[in-house]
């Protein structure tokens, strides 16, 4: 069976569960994703279509993320980030929001971290993505990368500048 392109940022292993019964699949999903790395991504095989949407749900359900999802017929590729690339101090979840809403609410979360922790920040403002790197240049912090899924959204992760040198008296 040869997998669609293009897919997600390289999955570490594939997962073939063609044939496996639905109301089995979740046990499938846990220890596949048990063993793999923090951060890494699984891509599953399914012949169930239907379930894709489950895998959806139980994968934000369990603070991973469905980085891609394909549908060709009867399969179905899924491809399941095992928690997130950078461990988060804080997430901080914005759908809904408009810019600059993001970015004014990521500078009052930032502002209460402490120096070098990492911010989640979830947006589906369509300017985000590039209004978001563009503030944290300005302002001294550090995106240290993005990931985006299925639905549209952009999980930026951003390292909180370091704190001014104290001025010698």
């Amino acid at each position: 069976m040869a997998n669609p392109e293009p897919l997600s940022d390289g999955p570490v292993r594939t997962v073939d569960l063609t044939g496996v019964e639905p109301a089995a699949l979740l046990g499938h999903l846990r220890r596949a994703l048990a063993e793999a790395p923090q951060g890494a991504v699984v891509r599953f095989v399914l012949d169930a279509p239907a379930v894709a949407e489950d895998v959806r749900a139980w994968a934000r359900h369990t603070g991973r993320e469905v980085s891609d999802l394909v549908c060709r017929g009867r399969l179905v590729w899924v491809d399941v980030r095992n928690g997130d690339p950078w461990t988060p101090y804080r997430v901080l979840v914005m759908r809904g929001a408009r810019c600059p809403k993001p970015a004014v609410e990521a500078r009052r979360a930032l502002a209460a971290m402490p120096s070098g922790a990492v911010l989640k920040l979830v947006s589906d403002c369509p300017g985000a993505a590039s209004d978001v790197p563009a503030w944290a240049a300005r302002t001294g912090h550090a995106v240290l990368g993005a990931t985006r899924d299925v639905d549209g959204s952009l999980s930026f992760y951003i390292r909180n500048r370091a704190a001014a040198p104290a001025r010698a008296s």
